[in-house]
């Protein structure tokens, strides 16, 4: 609860201020509840001050996960060694963007903890090929393998990996922008792949994914991130609509495909669950159409920035009710008329994004109100047509509210944040941002209606 947070807090911040003098009188700090010490070393991480000597009394044989991520140049390569040295028990390690660390200070830590199976070494840029060799040789049973932003990697370091990590379930390429259709082939081999992301690595064409598909993976595959991959073209779709049972895919960004790749994917891909779709500027309403249609167990969908949607991409939409999480961030063609819709056929929808959906009024946000109950994230920056009179919709019909974003050019006042605090009491996160009419007053209401207050944008 709030209380045992806030006793942690003090913990955290009375051992900060007293390291000196608890590392002279050799303190243990490993002694402590293992929530304790990460707190503590997130906090060293902050202040640039964790230094060996606090790592190496943090760190303890029994311990399980350890994370350093974005440790900086400013952390000594001893820290490294010392993890190596202390904790052999290790089944997960995250050193995100630790730009000093090298494939030696992984082959000292791969070669004690024999129990790794969770490795994110992420934007880590001197790592390379070699490195995915020594994590072959001697993870060989590695489950997880974040990678993401490590530039240096080639189609050779894959070879290295599909050769010997054979129980690889989840595997993180984004921006390795090297890898080709050749890396991809040798991870298709991988017959327990469940998750891949090749997000922004251009080298991958229409020829590539067709082993995923058509491999071992092709029957394991659960999660596919395909993102910005501006080289894959509505015959990779075609090709990719074969991995049948294929509940989550991640297309954000690829300018190239059209309505007829989205068919496909939607008509070979029936399970899926999570589409992501923004930034796809050719997409018209037939590809909206398409997904709402034939993906009838959908639960999350993005369709931000789709310039060319408009309200008729949601003139028949009855399958939807499983819908929980909706982005339609820059639609600016669509109207109250398909905020109604969606909100008399998504009773379940939790997060709702409308940011820049300039046409969108108060009479839109009396449907959301009317039927969107279960409603905790809704965003609606940049809304300029809407007044108090919309937000006290939400407010009456939204009780679970917790992040409520109405920055931009509305005409909201103090009047309107008054309404919503009264009858929103889990409020955590509000945007007020460009609201010339709000004053201090508007803050007093959150600070008297709001317990679990945690961020306020003014």
């Amino acid at each position: 609860n709030t209380k045992d947070l806030s006793l942690l807090d003090l913990c955290t911040k009375y051992i900060c201020n007293h390291i000196t003098d608890l590392q002279t009188h050799n303190v243990p700090l490993s002694n402590l509840p293992e929530d304790v010490v990460d707190k503590l070393l997130s906090q060293f991480m902050k202040t640039k001050s964790l230094t060996n000597d606090i790592l190496s009394n943090c760190l303890s044989s029994s311990r399980y996960h350890l994370a350093l991520d974005g440790g900086g140049d400013w952390l000594s390569t001893q820290c490294f060694s010392s993890i190596a040295s202390h904790c052999p028990s290790l089944y997960s390690l995250s050193l995100v963007d630790c730009p000093l660390f090298t494939s030696q200070h992984l082959l000292d830590i791969v070669k004690s903890c024999k129990e790794l199976r969770n490795l994110n070494i992420t934007l880590n840029i001197l790592l390379d090929d070699e490195s995915l060799e020594i994590i072959s040789e001697y993870c060989p049973n590695l489950l997880i393998l974040e990678a993401r932003g490590v530039t240096k990697i080639t189609n050779k370091g894959l070879e290295y990996i599909s050769a010997k990590c054979n129980n690889l379930r989840r595997i993180n390429l984004g921006g390795c922008s090297k890898i080709g259709n050749k890396g991809v082939g040798l991870l298709s081999t991988l017959p327990h792949l469940h998750e891949i992301s090749l997000l922004k690595c251009p080298l991958v064409n229409d020829n590539g994914v067709v082993p995923l598909a058509d491999g071992p993976s092709g029957k394991s595959l659960q999660i596919l991130d395909i993102s910005h991959c501006g080289q894959i073209l509505d015959n990779g779709l075609k090709t990719i609509s074969r991995i049948s049972q294929l509940p989550v895919i991640n297309m954000t960004g690829m300018l190239k495909i059209t309505s007829s790749g989205i068919d496909e994917i939607c008509k070979g891909c029936p399970f899926l669950a999570s589409v992501h779709v923004g930034g796809c500027k050719q997409l018209t309403n037939e590809a909206v159409i398409s997904i709402l249609n034939h993906c009838k167990q959908l639960t999350t969908l993005d369709l931000s920035f789709l310039y060319l949607i408009s309200d008729t991409a949601f003139m028949n939409i009855s399958n939807i009710s499983s819908l929980v999480t909706l982005v339609m961030a820059g639609l600016g063609l669509v109207t109250d008329t398909t905020i109604k819709r969606i909100s008399e056929n998504a009773p379940n929808l939790q997060a709702w994004n409308l940011w820049k959906c300039a046409n969108i009024t108060d009479e839109g946000l009396a449907a959301i109100g009317k039927n969107c109950h279960q409603i905790v994230n809704l965003q609606l920056s940049e809304c300029s047509k809407i007044t108090d009179k919309g937000v006290s919709s939400v407010a009456l019909g939204c009780p679970r509210l917790s992040t409520a974003v109405f920055g931009g050019w509305a005409t909201i006042t103090d009047e309107g944040v008054k309404i919503l605090t009264t009858h929103c009491k889990l409020i955590r996160t509000i945007d007020l941002g460009g609201l010339v009419a709000i004053t201090n007053q508007s803050l007093r209401y959150l600070a008297e209606s709001c317990p679990n207050l945690y961020s306020v944008s003014l």
